[in-house]
């Protein structure tokens, strides 16, 4: 945060004049129109959307059906009895971390 304020602050000073680029896929689409008003989405908020959608449909199936999924509810639960029955339960901790990392990235 500290550098893109210094940043902008000496850009600023500098009076550059730089060139900024038009965001991408910014056009709008409308999905409803009443009186004059016009609730609209850009096309990558629509596409942000389907990537959320697809990556907790992902995260769903792979909690529900996989032995990873498996093993993060028996250590979510009781650790100590997951690693009696052999879970590796340090292992499901970096996972875990991992996939929380994923999460807050693919959140912005």
């Amino acid at each position: 945060g500290i550098l893109l304020v210094l940043s902008e602050a000496s850009r600023i000073a500098a009076d550059t004049h730089d060139l900024w680029l038009p965001p991408m896929l910014a056009e709008p689409i409308v999905f409803a129109e009443s009186s004059g008003f016009k609730a609209t989405l850009t096309l990558i908020q629509v596409l942000d959307c389907a990537v959320v959608l697809a990556a907790v449909a992902l995260a769903t199936w792979v909690f529900a059906r996989s032995n990873f999924g498996r093993c993060w509810r028996a250590v979510s639960d009781d650790p100590r009895a997951a690693a009696l029955c052999g879970v590796d339960v340090r292992g499901v901790f970096r996972r875990a971390v991992l996939f929380g990392g994923f999460c807050a990235a693919l959140a912005g």
